[in-house]
Parts: C-alpha cells; sequence; structure tokens
C-alpha cells in the first residue's frame, strides 16, 4: 500500500476506488477510519462457544492503509476473484502468472493446471477475520472466500478447507 501511494502521488483508499472497486461493481468495500460506521457489518466476536462474546473494537487503520482499515462482503471478494481469475480486468495472464507462482517460473495456463492450493489472508482483527483460497486442479478453478465475525475463524476454516481439498485432489 505504501509503495502504491508513493509512486501514485495519492492515498491507496483513491487507487482502490478507482482501480478495483468501481471497476469491478464492488460497492460493498471499502476504507473507513477507526471508528467509523460501516453499514451491514457483521458484530465482531471473541472467544469460542459459551465464552464469546461481542467486542466494542473499531476497524484497524487511522488512517486507512494496506495493512488497515478495508471492509467488504463475500459478494463483493467474489468479483474480486472472478476478476482475477476469468476476466483480465485487473490482471493479464503474465500479471497472473507472477501472482500465482511461488516456485519456478510457470505460464498462467501451466498453473491453472497445477494442482496447487494458494492461500491469501485477507486480514484478522478484533474479532473479524478473512482468507481467500483459490485452488487449481487439472480440470477446474476454485475460489473459496470465507469470512467471519469471530478471532481467526476464516484462517481455522481455510486450513480445515485445505487439507480436504489436498485429499480430494491428489
Amino acid at each position: 500500500g505504501a509503495i502504491a501511494e508513493k509512486i501514485e502521488n495519492r492515498p491507496l483508499n483513491q487507487l482502490m476506488q478507482e482501480r478495483i472497486f468501481r471497476p469491478l461493481g464492488m460497492q460493498d468495500s471499502g476504507f473507513a477510519n477507526a471508528g467509523d460506521y460501516v453499514i451491514n457489518r457483521a458484530l465482531p466476536y471473541k472467544g469460542k462457544g459459551s465464552n464469546a462474546s461481542v467486542q466494542k473494537v473499531a476497524l484497524v487503520g487511522d488512517p486507512p492503509s494496506g495493512a488497515g482499515g478495508q471492509y467488504s462482503s463475500v459478494g463483493d471478494l467474489h468479483k474480486f476473484c472472478q476478476s482475477i481469475l476469468f476476466d483480465n480486468k485487473l490482471l493479464d495472464d503474465d500479471s497472473k502468472g507472477l501472482l500465482f507462482n511461488h516456485d519456478l517460473p510457470t505460464s498462467w495456463e501451466e498453473i491453472k493446471r497445477s494442482g496447487k492450493i494458494f492461500g491469501f489472508v485477507g486480514g484478522d482483527t478484533g474479532g473479524w477475520s478473512a482468507k481467500i483460497t483459490f485452488m487449481f486442479t487439472p480440470s477446474s478453478i476454485y475460489c473459496v472466500v470465507i469470512v467471519a465475525n469471530f478471532d481467526n475463524m476464516a484462517h481455522e476454516l481455510d486450513l480445515k478447507l485445505r487439507e480436504v481439498l489436498k485429499r480430494d485432489y491428489k
């Protein structure tokens, strides 16, 4: 986020609105300052089972940055995934090859058939968490969006999902 702001000489929230949120129709995504009210925001919980309780926390980030203050919905994150994987609105195939390649130089076509799982943490703070997991099989591409209003729950669910996917797609 800081690098993008430096290069463009504009705040990250403006860049994200202009280059990602508006072009993809992500109307339920944006940046908020600490303490701002976000419409339809889920209440954040901490703890588990009968010990779970609503937390009185605000979005982290004052001012909002690449390290905090963003919010989104499952529907908007799905639009983001679709754009990355299929539309080429945000990234061309060469850029996708760089984004998803963690080993050797590989083309986007080879990555799509790789059978690998790639996960990207969306965030985890004070009662909210999100995770996006991409799974490439020889015949399909999956994008799973997990959002939760419990501390670290999205990460825990993602780890369980990965075990199932690894077992089913070896």
